[in-house]
């Protein structure tokens, strides 16, 4: 029990150090855009090397799905479609905002005009 805590305890560690590493390019930078390579070559390290590889996870046509992969999938869409609704919100909401002149991100409250 022991190993299995530890493993997770690392995994959340590494994630978080990689949040922090992601939300400091992108504050440096004013965009995400230099952590989307790195993100994806991670992806990759981990989806060809690390998943095939692990004997705790079965591979989906190797078994076929079970109860916990049906679950995940049904919140995969679910989720999915109220991020999309979201977005749609605040795409709106943020497009009424330019329209009569106002600026949705303010990065500078002093650059603001008074009054």
């Amino acid at each position: 029990m022991a190993v299995a805590w530890s493993g997770i305890l690392g995994f959340l560690i590494i994630v978080f150090l990689v949040g922090i590493a992601f939300g400091a390019a992108a504050y440096l930078t004013n965009s995400i855009l230099p952590a989307i390579p790195v993100h994806v070559v991670g992806l990759l390290v981990f989806f060809t090397l690390v998943w095939p590889h692990d004997a705790n996870r079965r591979l989906l046509w190797e078994g076929g799905g079970d109860t916990w992969f049906w679950i995940h999938v049904a919140q995969t869409i679910i989720f999915t479609a109220l991020a999309i609704l979201a977005f749609l919100r605040l795409a709106r909401v943020t497009e009424r905002m330019r329209a009569v002149g106002g600026n949705c991100l303010v990065s500078d409250p002093a650059s603001e005009p008074v009054g």
